[in-house]
């Protein structure tokens, strides 16, 4: 019997879609490498768009095994993202600092002759960014304890960067809000509150929840790798 006679089976084969690729410390003075800064709403940097055009790669530039590029990449979002051990628990302490500061604001600044303080929404705004803020730094202390997180490990690690950005978000904006008018002073101006601080903080923040995985691109990964939920197409 020729093969050709012979019925065809159909095979599914697992492809690991991540095998080959490698990771490479690029020198950013190479010939061939642009570097163009993207301007935030502040008018400062922080982002770049790096170019290559027919831009040599040096040999000795791979970092790590070749192939192994993935499992690299990844090890350096944990960092980025604050999920790397111990970093939880800086960013928290972090935060606890920041919203002693938007306390001692509101405590001092006047709104139509009265302290901001004096405002029941604005009380109740502090009171509610002062629960998360409590919930970050208790989390950063669970995540630091294995058998408090054997059933979810990657969990609170993986939640940190979302949360701690978005919650930032919420503070500069009560900042702002507490401010008023003031609000609106810039760096320079003799008469801004803070040197102007808050509001720079607040519109910096939109850039935070973007930088090392967008808000959306964090949940689809807590909702994958840790709730289980099948993938998004």
């Amino acid at each position: 019997m020729r093969v050709a006679d012979r019925p065809h089976a159909i095979v599914a084969v697992a492809v690991n879609k991540h095998l080959g690729l490698s990771y490479f410390l690029f020198p950013m003075d190479a010939p061939g490498v642009t570097v163009e800064p993207l301007v935030k709403m502040t008018g400062e940097g922080g982002f770049n768009q790096v170019l290559f055009d027919d831009a040599p790669m040096p040999a000795d530039a791979l970092l790590g095994r070749e192939g192994q590029g993935w499992e690299i990449a990844m090890t350096t979002l944990l960092f980025e993202r604050g999920a790397a051990e111990r970093s939880s628990r800086e960013r928290a302490s972090a935060f606890r600092a920041s919203f002693q500061r938007l306390v001692d604001l509101a405590r001092r600044v006047r709104r139509e002759g009265r302290l901001a303080t004096a405002d029941p929404v604005i009380r109740d705004r502090l009171v509610q960014i002062g629960i998360e803020v409590q919930a970050i730094v208790a989390s950063a202390e669970r995540a630091m304890v294995p058998s408090l997180c054997a059933s979810r490990p990657l969990a609170l690690p993986l939640m940190s960067k979302l949360v701690t950005s978005e919650l930032n978000q919420q503070m500069t904006d009560l900042a702002c809000e507490i401010l008023g008018e003031d609000a609106i002073l810039w760096l320079g101006d003799p008469h801004a509150p803070d040197g102007a601080e808050w509001p720079r903080a607040y519109m910096n923040s939109f850039g935070m929840t973007i930088g090392g995985g967008t808000s959306e691109i964090l949940r689809n990964i807590l909702g994958e790798r840790v709730l289980g939920l099948p993938k998004s197409k």
